[in-house]
């Protein structure tokens, strides 16, 4: 009798801790409550710190000020300092533009089924070796990871590097991640870039700002998803402050002129490190607003 007393007791008082923390949610948005307000946010802000995919972004003693987003498209000089200026830096992917000892704190990679180990990037990094860049992250964003192949190829990586274990690791949905991009952008495949920003706002403070750097949104190399949508987007949130969009250098998805940042290799690394780009449209007069 007495024991399940204690069991009634125990689910009365998880019931009504349950019932005061969704009501904290309710009275987010109420300027009457302030002491509800505050505890929902800190609460808001534990729960995203206990996503894996968060604790890069928020694992360290001072919340991150800016949080750099790199698209795959050509840098700028400017822009390469500024993303080197940037709390957090996330990369996706091949890492095409990224020149060896750059900094990145996220490596995130997507799911395909012709790429070596299944997840695109790994032992397809041209120009540093892929222990140069896994040896430089905090964290490791596995999209599309559900199903038996996707943790199967999970499975080798972490063979393959066993120090992966001791970071932070990720496995994202892709079936959450259409979900929002259905009701954000529209019926589609999103891309790994797009789900690289909206996993950055959702993981940074709300008081970070995020910056895109490197995104052109080509339609003509990227067939597979609504660049048009996802730019459009991307601008939306630009104009409302959650995100700086930082325009690319040239037209091209990954090339300026003669100089590919894909192709164009040799043993001594990137051919084109030298040469100096032009900054991106509009930079210069977007300069005077951001802070890195």
């Amino acid at each position: 009798m007495a024991k399940s007393c204690n069991c009634l007791t125990l689910a009365a008082t998880l019931a009504i801790l349950a019932v005061f923390f969704v009501a904290c949610q309710i009275f987010l948005f109420t300027p009457d409550w302030a002491p509800i307000t505050a505890l929902a946010r800190y609460n808001r802000s534990w729960l995203r710190q206990r996503r894996p995919e968060c604790k890069a972004v928020q694992d360290s003693n001072n919340p991150p000020r800016t949080v750099a987003v790199v698209g795959n498209g050509p840098l700028s000089d400017l822009q390469r300092s500024q993303v080197g200026l940037s709390d957090v830096v996330i990369r996706f992917n091949k890492l095409n533009n990224r020149f060896c000892g750059e900094r990145m704190d996220v490596w995130v990679i997507r799911f395909a089924e012709h790429a070596p180990l299944k997840y695109h990037g790994l032992k397809e990094v041209a120009h540093c070796k892929t222990e140069e860049a896994l040896a430089m992250v905090k964290s490791i964003w596995f999209l599309d990871s559900i199903g038996e192949q996707r943790q199967k190829a999970i499975g080798n990586v972490l063979e393959r590097w066993p120090f992966l274990l001791q970071r932070h690791r990720a496995e994202i949905s892709q079936q959450r991640m259409a979900a929002q991009y259905e009701q954000l952008v529209g019926p589609g495949n999103p891309s790994s870039g797009w789900q690289g920003m909206m996993l950055a706002l959702e993981c940074a403070p709300v008081e970070a700002r995020v910056h895109l750097f490197g995104f052109n949104w080509s339609q003509r190399h990227w067939k597979r998803h609504k660049m048009d949508a996802e730019e459009a987007h991307a601008r939306a949130l630009h104009a409302s402050g959650r995100i700086f969009v930082h325009d690319p250098i040239c037209g091209g998805l990954r090339t300026c002129g003669n100089c590919s940042v894909v192709a164009d290799f040799n043993e001594d690394g990137f051919i084109c490190a030298n040469k100096t780009y032009g900054v991106g449209d509009n930079e210069e007069e977007q300069l005077t607003n951001v802070t890195v």
